[in-house]
């Protein structure tokens, strides 16, 4: 169920938000703010305005026509874009999540197995890499990790500056993330994970009180059929 609130000047939407306002039953949601109402909710990685500049980031090529949309090669780039970050981060000297996954053939320039055995029964993002793709997120790497904010405040200032000379409305997203999380050993369960990294590891992260949504997918084989990725425009 989603409930809209509509305010026609920032006064209203400050009293809303505000300790004393509407939003103080608000306890237990995740917030986002967007700089435009046409935002939607999806992320980087998955586009339908970025495929072009995902497979120039990825690496790896954009595929043939309609090779790009199925999901075993979507998830192959995103590996790809991880494992580069991962491994040029490693050979700076800089401190990246331990991941038995991609240190395995880290000194090769390509790993063609690292979706595959010992981990083939994964989801993607699998847990090992969860930290990593975390970390990139926050450093312009496209990933299918949405950024939540604990704090309602730092998601108002996320679209407030992004709105500054731009015609329209800006947007916050409320999310109930307790009402989900109660739901996770239910029948009515929603395929919707919620990551909180190591903010000692991430200090932007850290700073904006902030947080991931992710929704898995089973990580394909090189041994399995090729499935169809879902973007949505």
């Amino acid at each position: 169920m989603i409930e809209a609130h509509d305010f026609a000047t920032a006064d209203e939407m400050f009293e809303f938000f505000s300790p004393w306002g509407e939003s103080s039953n608000l306890d237990g949601f995740i917030f986002r703010g967007h700089s435009q109402d046409s935002y939607e909710l999806i992320p980087t990685a998955l586009r339908i305005n970025n495929v072009d500049w995902f497979w120039r980031t990825c690496g790896l090529g954009r595929p043939i026509e309609p090779q790009h949309n199925w999901q075993t090669w979507q998830v192959k780039g995103e590996y790809s874009v991880l494992r580069a970050f991962y491994r040029l981060s490693d050979q700076r000297g800089l401190e990246v999540p331990v991941s038995e996954r991609v240190r395995l053939n880290l000194a090769q320039e390509f790993d063609f197995h690292g979706l595959n055995s010992p981990h083939e029964s994964d989801a993607w993002i699998p847990k090992d890499l969860l930290e990593t793709a975390a970390l990139a997120q926050h450093y312009g790497i496209p990933t299918r990790l949405l950024d939540w904010t604990y704090d309602i405040f730092v998601a108002l200032f996320f679209a407030m500056t992004g709105a500054i000379e731009k015609d329209g409305k800006l947007e916050i997203w409320a999310l109930n993330k307790e009402h989900l999380s109660f739901l996770k050993p239910t029948v009515n369960r929603v395929n919707v994970d919620f990551i909180t990294p190591h903010y000692a590891n991430n200090p932007n992260l850290n700073a904006q009180k902030g947080l991931f949504t992710h929704w898995p997918v089973q990580l394909p084989s090189m041994k399995c059929s090729f499935y169809m990725v879902v973007r949505l425009p």
